[in-house]
């Protein structure tokens, strides 16, 4: 029973330990496409912060915020263009709800199951299936926008 769970400690840890290194190796720069909202670093001017429109190989046509003012701009005066990217933590709350919801029904398991007639796995499981699905749905609430650096088509 021991080198069991010490077996799935350690591909636990090794299955964090790839996924951490896989998110941590830098990769090309999202191509852009048009309607995806940029912020554009330009020459003398401030960033233009809008939705790209249409873009060819001299110039980029964005609809710049706050008023939707459509600007176009050629490539030559782009320093730098970033892509805003919306991130969802429902995988991270699907864990923490898994863990919190199996560790509630091994706690909740006697009050549960006051004849002794079921087994704490059961409970564990079902916790850990209802933990799972209300950490993923409020993760998926709880999206984060985020700027990369972007790349414009050739």
């Amino acid at each position: 029973m021991r080198r069991t769970v010490a077996a799935l400690m350690l591909q636990t840890a090794l299955v964090f330990a790839l996924t951490a290194e896989a998110r941590a190796e830098p990769s090309a720069p999202p191509a852009v496409v048009a309607g995806d909202r940029v912020r554009l670093l330009v020459y003398d001017e401030r960033p233009i912060v809008g939705r790209v429109l249409a873009f060819d190989s001299l110039s980029v046509e964005v609809s710049a915020e706050p008023d939707s003012t459509h600007r176009t701009l050629p490539r030559t005066s782009i320093v730098a263009l970033e892509v805003e990217l919306l991130h969802s933590r429902a995988g991270r709350g699907a864990a923490i709800g898994f863990v919190a919801g199996g560790v509630a029904g091994l706690i909740l398991h006697p009050m549960i199951d006051a004849d002794d007639s079921g087994e704490p796995a059961t409970t564990f499981v079902m916790g850990a299936a209802l933990g799972t699905i209300a950490g993923a749905l409020i993760g998926r609430a709880s999206e984060t926008r985020r700027w990369s650096e972007g790349a414009l088509p050739r």
